[in-house]
């Protein structure tokens, strides 16, 4: 191989590099402008958690906006469920070290408790 030809291989590859780093940079500035000028809705991106442990929702009661999102995190050694007096919400069997999210669409207030321990009892407040 030649030193021109050496050169002119070399200067190849750093203009292939350049190329691609030019579009990676095109891309990137591309995906940071796709919402330019929408609204963020902070609310409804929020998660809420609910530990579930000792046979009690902690908290017991929990205040949400429609749309967000709350997941309830089983920390017990047996399975629970979420499950909305009037049906309205289920979870079914959460084991031992699930969860589950739900986001309420409504708002009102819903009265849940796990069907397995029916001692166990909450309560979603959503506006």
């Amino acid at each position: 191989m030649t030193a021109l030809h050496f050169a002119r291989s070399a200067v190849r590859a750093s203009l292939a590099g350049a190329a691609l780093m030019v579009g990676a940079l095109l891309i990137g500035a591309g995906s940071g402008t796709a919402n330019a000028g929408q609204p963020r809705h902070r609310a409804a991106a929020k998660v809420h958690t609910v530990i579930i442990d000792s046979l009690r929702y902690r908290p017991q009661v929990i205040v949400v906006r429609r749309g967000q999102r709350i997941r309830w995190i089983n920390e017990d050694p047996f399975a629970h469920t979420v499950t909305a007096i009037g049906g309205s919400f289920d979870s079914h069997s959460i084991p031992p070290g699930g969860s589950w999210t739900y986001a309420p669409a409504k708002a009102g207030e819903y009265d849940y408790r796990c069907t397995f321990h029916p001692t166990m009892k909450g309560k979603l407040r959503v506006r």
